[in-house]
C-alpha cells in the first residue's frame, strides 16, 4: 500500500514539473518559495506551454474576466483562453 502511494505522489510531482517552465536566468519555475503549496501554485503560474485548441474555453473573454469574482466558477484551472487587448496609454 504504501509503495502504490509513493508512486502516485511521484506521479503528481513529475506532472507538475513536466508542466512548468524550463530554468530562466538560474531561476526554477517554482521560484524561491518556501512553502510547498507556494511552490505549487509558482509552477501553475510560470508554465511556458500553450494550450492545444482542445483547451481553449470561447466563453472566456476579457469582460468575463474583469467581471468576474476572486474564484469564478464559469472556468476550470485546466482551461485555455485568447485574449486580445490594446494599450490606450502608457
Amino acid at each position: 500500500m504504501k509503495a502504490w502511494i509513493l508512486v502516485l505522489i511521484t506521479i503528481v510531482v513529475s506532472c507538475n514539473v513536466v508542466q512548468a517552465q524550463s530554468t530562466f536566468d538560474t531561476c526554477s519555475a517554482e521560484g524561491s518559495a518556501k512553502r510547498s503549496n507556494a511552490k505549487a501554485l509558482n509552477l501553475k503560474k510560470n508554465r511556458d506551454g500553450s494550450p492545444t485548441a482542445a483547451q481553449i474555453n470561447r466563453n472566456i473573454t476579457f469582460d468575463v474576466l474583469m467581471k468576474s469574482d476572486e474564484h469564478p466558477t464559469l472556468f476550470k484551472e485546466g482551461d485555455g483562453a485568447e485574449i486580445v487587448g490594446y494599450v490606450a496609454a502608457v
